[in-house]
């Protein structure tokens, strides 16, 4: 097993072991070989049907779904990727109207069986859908037999034409912790273990102090360390703007290479992201701003680049902000002005590298 994060680390240096070494493993452990050569032996169909609700997947939410349509009159095809109906439910160990889960699930099956206007497909995967609500679906027909049955395909390639669809395929749960950021953990679990989680965590963590910390927090953490997020990004950003510069490979392709190279985004007035803070604590940023270099008035050709992310740092107990500003590596401990005219701010700032709080990751590393 992995640990979260783990490949992301592990197989990127040095770059020349990827073809020679990480690939050549990694297909290896999955069971990725080459593709045989020989002519295929097997038989497959393709098939049309037609309906009026399509429900992907037969976990509680699947079957009770197709129960509702059913039982309303319309014509309904329950696709489920397994071999048995049921899901999660399969697994519980609850009672559901006096009876144990999976037998609730072949009585609900059962029920569903007897409808003419519903149509149960097992071992059939979803894969896509298309347009005039057209789904595409493979029914595996004959995978899970060592003698196929005679005169029948492999597997039937399905175009299903539905008026709705129900997506409830559900998620694969797995519990998995790992470090996220600065002192802060991420825990994953079953939604229904959620509440009694969190109640858990506070109170074996009261004597530690902890706290638990929404989206806003969570902003306010990233905009303090300097992590670009939505805001710093547009069609125009580049790895290089963002000061990211030396992970672009030299010698090997990578998605976006040859637009990076594009001359305009190569300019030494290229706008780069770097921090900035008030020169009096006690103003107030905003995002959006511009920047204006002293003494320069307000007309579009001043303009120095403009402001992404605004925040009130508890930790420097001022604002602090995220934007992107010509030649900005080369301005560090400048001064400039951020501009709102819409809000008629126009606050003196310091330019400053984007990490504000723990540069050097001492704290992390603690």
């Amino acid at each position: 097993m992995l640990a979260a994060g783990f490949y992301y680390k592990t197989f990127m240096w040095p770059a020349r072991f990827w073809k020679r070494l990480y690939e050549p493993v990694i297909r290896r452990g999955a069971g990725l070989g080459r593709a045989s050569l020989q002519p295929d032996p097997d038989l497959y169909e393709k098939a049309y049907a037609h309906c009026d609700v399509l429900i992907i997947g037969s976990g509680p939410a699947g079957l009770m779904a197709a129960f509702a349509a059913a039982r309303g009159g319309a014509r309904v095809i329950l696709a489920e990727e397994d071999f048995r109906f049921g899901g999660r439910l399969l697994a519980e160990r609850f009672s559901i109207d006096g009876m144990p889960a999976a037998e609730w699930v072949e009585r609900a099956r059962a029920e569903l069986a007897s409808f003419d206007s519903v149509r149960l497909m097992p071992r059939t995967t979803v894969y896509g859908v298309y347009d005039q609500g057209t789904y595409g679906a493979v029914e595996r027909v004959n995978d899970h037999l060592a003698v196929p049955q005679e005169f029948q395909p492999r597997q039937r390639s399905w175009h299903i034409v539905a008026k709705r669809v129900v997506l409830a395929s559900g998620a694969i749960e797995r519990t998995m912790a790992f470090a996220s950021g600065e002192l802060a953990y991420e825990i994953a679990v079953p939604a229904r273990y959620g509440d009694a989680l969190m109640r858990a965590l506070i109170e074996a963590g009261e004597e530690y102090g902890i706290v638990p910390y929404g989206t806003e927090a969570l902003n306010v953490l990233r905009i303090e360390k300097g992590h670009v997020a939505g805001p710093e990004f547009n069609g125009q950003t580049t790895a290089r703007d963002l000061g990211l510069g030396g992970m672009m490979a030299r010698d090997k392709d990578y998605i976006g290479r040859v637009m990076a190279e594009r001359p305009a985004l190569q300019g030494v007035e290229r706008p780069i992201l770097v921090g900035v803070m008030p020169l009096r604590p006690s103003r107030i940023l905003s995002a959006g701003s511009h920047f204006l270099g002293q003494g320069s008035g307000y007309v579009a050709a001043n303009d120095e680049g403009h402001l992404t992310s605004v925040a009130w740092s508890p930790e420097l107990g001022h604002d602090i902000g995220l934007g992107f500003l010509k030649r900005g590596t080369d301005r560090l401990g400048e001064r400039i002005r951020a501009v709102d005219l819409l809000r008629g701010q126009d606050v003196e700032c310091v330019v400053r590298a984007p990490v504000f709080v723990d540069p050097k990751g001492e704290r992390a590393r603690a």
